[in-house]
Parts: structure tokens; C-alpha cells; sequence
């Protein structure tokens, strides 16, 4: 079991990494800055749950759905920090 952060911030990434590691003990085995990157790490890591902040720049909603017809069994954990109504929904 493996977890990918994927957000464009490095601070919000290192931030998660040490919540992650220090309260569940579950391993960061990669990071992205962007969809292409957030793909590219599915592929070789294989996780079992992606972080992601899909209105950080270079991400967008559309992402999941690629991710899910490679991986059907991977779990998402969406975050932003929009308090938009519409983006929340």
C-alpha cells in the first residue's frame, strides 16, 4: 500500500508527507506537480491511494477518470482549498 501525493505546491506536499508518515506510517512512494506526472507515477508505483488537489495549477478533475480506467481499484483523496460551492461539488 502506497501513497502518491499529487499537488503543484511543493510546500502543501511536504506538509502532507510529514502528517502521512508521522500518523499513519503508510509510504509516500511518489509525487506530482501535474497530471502528466500524477499518470506517470500510477503507472510505475502502482499506489493504493492518490492525495490530490485537482484545482492546483496543472491538475485538472478530468485526471481522475483517465487514472481510473487504468487502475480502477485506486482510492482518491481530494483536497483544495476552494470554498467554492460549485468546485466542492
Amino acid at each position: 500500500m502506497g501513497v502518491v501525493l499529487a499537488d503543484s505546491n511543493d510546500l502543501v506536499r511536504a506538509g502532507l508527507r510529514s502528517i502521512i508518515t508521522a500518523q499513519t506510517g503508510l509510504p509516500i512512494v511518489g509525487e506530482a506537480m501535474n497530471n502528466e506526472e500524477l499518470f506517470e507515477q500510477i503507472k510505475s508505483f502502482n499506489p493504493s491511494i492518490v492525495i490530490l488537489d485537482f484545482t492546483s495549477d496543472g491538475f485538472t478533475i478530468d485526471i481522475i477518470s483517465k487514472i481510473q480506467n487504468l487502475k480502477s481499484d485506486l482510492s482518491f483523496i481530494a483536497i483544495t482549498p476552494e470554498q467554492n460551492a460549485q468546485i466542492l461539488v
